[in-house]
């Protein structure tokens, strides 16, 4: 906007009817690469040798640009040591939703990594990030021997109070009589795991070490991550499932005179403009849209399949109606 038009702008504002503008303000503007031309490395296809990252691969944001860079070194460094590049997966890390979103799909506008774009980001949280890629940065020698140490006495640890955690299946009955402070849901199955005792909010991971010292007592260091664990567990098993149907559903038929912009469930405007310019035949091609989230897939998916079911049941209950009537007819008529 020029300078004199934002002056004007600025005393349109009563109060600020004879203010002056000292720094005019000024759009930032930057070319950029189309990011399909780069491999998973980060490195440009068609110049062996050339890494990117930032800007340059039509992002923005700090944190986007750390991202990449760090990745885009990892694989600079690989190279230059002759060893082959590494990608890592949507399913473990931010950096690889951002990088496969880039890559795969390139940009219209300038790239942020917000938690809806990760299919599985239930799992992909802070507390379990050493977990996740800490033993994989050992190998690729990003992380020092001692700290890789500290990672896989962890990870065992946590392994065996889960393990622990499991074991300890009572009926519900039995835990009540143990924690009589916490009701336990009847609609629960009679027989519940340690784990599903601690998805309860007032169950502490000390108070089930405080009953069973012997089998838990040893973890008591985790109680925090194994509670964080047990709650999640249950979400991201459900999230999995709910992936694994919407890739078994590609092909479903999306109705023709669906109105997105008014639609009744949970999307972003811009998601919705998206969805309503491009009008897409099935849910796979939605899925391939630019700008269009998994989070967002999901609740387009679950909207059609659930008006689906709907609109059959409605016939079936118009049909037996129906059905019905001509019954009571016939009996009515003389015979």
């Amino acid at each position: 906007m020029p300078p004199d038009v934002q002056l004007r702008l600025i005393r349109e504002i009563p109060p600020l009817h004879k203010a002056e503008i000292h720094m005019p303000g000024y759009g930032v503007q930057y070319d950029f690469v189309c990011p399909t031309q780069l491999s998973p490395s980060l490195q440009v296809k068609s110049t062996q040798g050339l890494f990117l990252a930032g800007q340059i691969n039509g992002t923005t944001g700090y944190e986007e640009a750390a991202a990449q860079g760090l990745w885009a070194g990892v694989n600079a460094g690989r190279r230059a040591l002759s060893k082959p590049p590494v990608a890592l997966s949507r399913t473990e890390s931010y950096i690889g939703v951002l990088i496969d979103d880039l890559v795969s799909r390139g940009v219209t506008e300038p790239y942020r990594m917000f938690t809806s774009r990760a299919e599985f980001r239930t799992s992909l949280r802070p507390d379990n990030a050493d977990l996740r890629l800490t033993l994989k940065g050992f190998e690729l020698g990003c992380v020092s021997s001692s700290r890789h140490q500290e990672a896989v006495r962890v990870k065992n640890s946590l392994q065996d109070a889960l393990a622990a955690l499991q074991a300890l299946s009572l009926s519900t009955t039995s835990w009540k009589r143990k924690i009589p402070d916490v009701h336990v849901s009847e609609a629960k199955s009679n027989m519940l795991s340690g784990i599903e005792m601690l998805q309860y909010k007032d169950v502490s991971f000390q108070v089930l070490a405080s009953i069973f010292p012997e089998a838990l007592l040893p973890f008591v260091e985790f109680s925090q991550r194994l509670k964080i664990e047990a709650v999640y567990r249950p979400h991201c098993e459900s999230n999995k499932r709910e992936i694994q149907r919407i890739q078994k559903e590609e092909n479903m038929s999306l109705p023709e005179d669906i109105d997105y912009l008014s639609l009744p469930v949970s999307l972003s405007k811009e998601v919705r403009e998206v969805l309503d310019r491009a009008r897409p035949s099935t849910l796979g091609a939605a899925t391939r849209l630019e700008g269009i989230t998994p989070a967002a897939v999901v609740s387009l998916f679950n909207y059609v399949y659930f008006a689906e079911k709907r609109k059959r049941t409605s016939h079936g209950n118009q049909r037996r109606q129906k059905e019905g009537r001509e019954e009571e007819l016939c009996a009515s008529l003389p015979q």
